[in-house]
Parts: structure tokens; C-alpha cells; sequence
């Protein structure tokens, strides 16, 4: 309870003051049993942030914290498809809108000077120049093989750059039967285990209804943790056990088919002093016509597809900002010609 009303006392400027802080640090500070810690804040730490709890911020945290325990009805929502099919859609739209949309096509470095941005160039050596500027999506931890060393010199998008991947290995199991009607579950956590959090996604897609079970889970931060460096066979035979704690019944069942996908980046670790270093969603105060979007942008929240969602509306919003601004400064200039010829 103390942790909860310090947690709302708290500005965000004087969350970012806990930046330096780990969270089992702070916790402790507020006598919070060791038993608590290991049974909520440690499975926590590892199913939302996805980093041990001794290396997460405490400012990362609290701020989830305060937004967890003031949320009075709990809703949790799937995408009724994969993500794959999620995103497909919009291409058309954008495509209706007029946009030109270039799929598996490699950008190599932004163009511009020492404070700005002014173009994109492709592996094919083509050269796009925008008309008000360039928003970068990319994982932080690659811009700097994009951007220009100049703007290297910004401490703030320096640090960004720093942020650390964490990586997935997602594993699926096809079954020949229905096992559970859960959309998903979780099991309690530990340095020893490979999984925590599983979906049945034949109970999740639309029209899947009375389909076999389809089952997948994530092994969380692999790069840092042993199971990193598992065979995939020792993956799935690790996973199948460990599933078969809830579903026994998955021993009878036939596996049909298997895939394990190893993810380069997830998230960004939020480590301690990480969230300093997340760069204001929207244009670069450094580098004129840059932008930035990304879950690990500034948004107050955790990185996931909500502060991915929040930082490109707010980037969108700034740019459209820009671009009006450009159009009322041209129809200002021209109305002050128009003005002097007439009296003339």
C-alpha cells in the first residue's frame, strides 16, 4: 500500500528522478516482504517489462504501477488474426490515400547537414526528399547505422541510440485435438523456467471456433538469460514440458507441427536509466525534419503496441502541425507580395 500512494504522489519529472534506482531497490526501501516481491513485483518485472526486477527502473515500474492500479475495470484484448494480417490492411488505405508504399525496400542513411534532415537514401541509391520531413520507427538501438555522426552530438538521441534489444525466441505447437477453451494463462515465473505466458489461438482468431489447438509462447529476454543458448529441439522439448504443467492432456495429443522463431528485438530493455533515455515522441528538437516514433519513444508507458499506437499519433499530429504552419507561412508571404504590388 505504501508503494501505491508513493507511486501517486509522484510528478513524472520526479518519476524520471528514479530512473538511477532499480526496483527490488526501491521496494525493499518500502519494506515490501521479500515473499510479495517474488509472487507480483519479480513476475511483473519479467512478464510486462521482461527484465529481472534487479535490473529494472524503478521510475518504469511505478509509472506502470499507477497505471495498473488505477484502472477499475480490467479488459484485455487480442487481435482476432495475426499480426501479419493486422497490419495488411494498411497499405490499401494508405494506398487510397495516395501514398506510395514500398515494401522490402532497404534505407542505407538519412541525408542532410550538421542540424538537419532533408532526404532518405535506398540501397538502390535513389534518394527520396520529403516535403516537411523523415519519421524514424526503427528500433533505437539501430538508428545510428542511418543517422548522420553529426547529429550523434545530441547527448539525447546519442543515449537513445544505447537502448538494448531484448530478444524473443517464439515457439508454436500445432495439436491434432482442442486441449483448453483459455485464451491464454500464465505460470509463475522463475530464473529456472523457459516460459511464463501461454495462448491457445484457435480460442482467439475469429472463426477458429472448434478448430485443434494452436499454442504459442515466448521465451522473454533470451540474449541475457541461458536459454538464449538452446538448440531449437531443446526449446520445444523444454516448452512441451513445461506446458504440460497446465495441459496434461498434451501428452495424449499429437503434435502436428512445430515452428521456433528466433526475434532479434521484442522490446527495448528498461533497465535502470533507460527511461531518461526514451527521445520525446515527434520532431527532433537537435536535427530540423526528423522525427521519431516507436514504443521506446517518451509516451508514459511501457513499451508495447499501445506507446508504439500513442507515439505515432503524436508524431503524426506534429507533422501535420508543421506542414500547416508551412502553408500559412507561403499564404502570409504571398498575401504580403499580392499587397505591395497592389500599391504599387
Amino acid at each position: 500500500m505504501a508503494v501505491t500512494i508513493y507511486a501517486y504522489s509522484l510528478s513524472e519529472a520526479q518519476l524520471l528522478e528514479l530512473d538511477d534506482e532499480s526496483a527490488i531497490s526501491l521496494l525493499r526501501r518500502f519494506n515490501v516482504t521479500e515473499r510479495f516481491i517474488k509472487r507480483f513485483f519479480a513476475f511483473l518485472a519479467h512478464a510486462i517489462f521482461n527484465v529481472p526486477i534487479e535490473e529494472l527502473s524503478a521510475c518504469a515500474m511505478l509509472r506502470f504501477h499507477k497505471v495498473l492500479t488505477g484502472t477499475s475495470l480490467m479488459k484485455i484484448g487480442f487481435a482476432n488474426c495475426g499480426l501479419g494480417d493486422l497490419y495488411t490492411p494498411a497499405e490499401g488505405v494508405l494506398k487510397d490515400l495516395g501514398v506510395t508504399v514500398r515494401l522490402r525496400t532497404k534505407a542505407v542513411s538519412l541525408l542532410g547537414s550538421e542540424r538537419q534532415c532533408d532526404g532518405v537514401e535506398l540501397e538502390s541509391g535513389e534518394v527520396l526528399r520529403p516535403r516537411v520531413g523523415v519519421v524514424m520507427t526503427l528500433p533505437a538501438f539501430t538508428m545510428d547505422t542511418l543517422l548522420r555522426k553529426e547529429w550523434l552530438a545530441s547527448p539525447s538521441i546519442l543515449a537513445a541510440t544505447q537502448l538494448k534489444p531484448c530478444a524473443y525466441i517464439a515457439v508454436y505447437f500445432w495439436f491434432d485435438k482442442k486441449l483448453t477453451d483459455k485464451d491464454f494463462w500464465a505460470r509463475t515465473f522463475s530464473e529456472d523456467s523457459l516460459t511464463c505466458d501461454w495462448y491457445d489461438f484457435s480460442n482467439i482468431y475469429a472463426g477458429w471456433e472448434g478448430k485443434p489447438s494452436f499454442i504459442g509462447v515466448n521465451l522473454i529476454d533470451t540474449n541475457s538469460r541461458s536459454v538464449g543458448k538452446l538448440t531449437d529441439e531443446e526449446v520445444l522439448d523444454g516448452c512441451f514440458k513445461e506446458l504440460c504443467e497446465y495441459l496434461p492432456g498434451a501428452r495424449e495429443a499429437k503434435i502436428l507441427h512445430t515452428q521456433v522463431t528466433r526475434v532479434p528485438c521484442a522490446i527495448h530493455r528498461p533497465v535502470v536509466g533507460t527511461e531518461r533515455a526514451r527521445l520525446p515522441p515527434g520532431r527532433s528538437d537537435f536535427v530540423k525534419g526528423l522525427f521519431f516514433a516507436g514504443d521506446w519513444t517518451a509516451t508514459e508507458l511501457p513499451y508495447c503496441m499501445e506507446s508504439a499506437a500513442n507515439a505515432g499519433l503524436f508524431a503524426q499530429r506534429v507533422f501535420w502541425k508543421q506542414r500547416l504552419l508551412r502553408v500559412l507561412r507561403r499564404r502570409d508571404l504571398l498575401g504580403c507580395v499580392s499587397q505591395s504590388q497592389a500599391s504599387t
